[in-house]
């Protein structure tokens, strides 16, 4: 029987649905996305705090600041501890000094990259699935 089907679909030589972008890969394509955001970002962290760290634990050993590699972490860091400086007064014994401030910038900026990234998540619609 040749004649006409209304139930037949022409054939366009592919689904007309097949370009409709699958949800599945759109959430699997920002999920990557992400990853791959919050690896720089972390990894940039890491570097920062790293450094402050090393400031911290120079200033309780009373590193010789005229070494060239005492003095750049001091120059590098100060950038990233200035604005938490004057936070609390730092105990010191015998030139020994604890920088308390600098341990505070570096929970700050640890919540501060945490709160940023989920704000990525919310932004890129990455949330977990609710089970019904």
């Amino acid at each position: 029987m040749s004649g006409y089907d209304p139930n037949r679909r022409p054939d366009y030589g592919r689904d007309y649905h097949d370009d409709w972008p699958d949800p599945e890969e759109i959430r699997y394509r920002q999920e990557v996305v992400y990853g791959r955001i919050a690896s720089v970002v972390w990894f940039i962290t890491f570097v920062i705090l790293s450094i402050i760290l090393l400031r911290v634990v120079m200033l309780m050993i009373n590193a010789n600041r005229e070494n060239a590699f005492v003095s750049w972490v001091y120059s590098t860091s100060e950038f990233f501890v200035r604005p938490f400086l004057g936070i609390t007064s730092d105990p010191t014994f015998n030139g020994f000094v604890f920088e308390i401030n600098s341990l505070i910038a570096m929970l700050i900026y640890i919540l501060l990259i945490y709160g940023i990234l989920q704000l990525v998540k919310v932004v890129l619609d990455i949330t977990m699935p609710v089970e019904p």
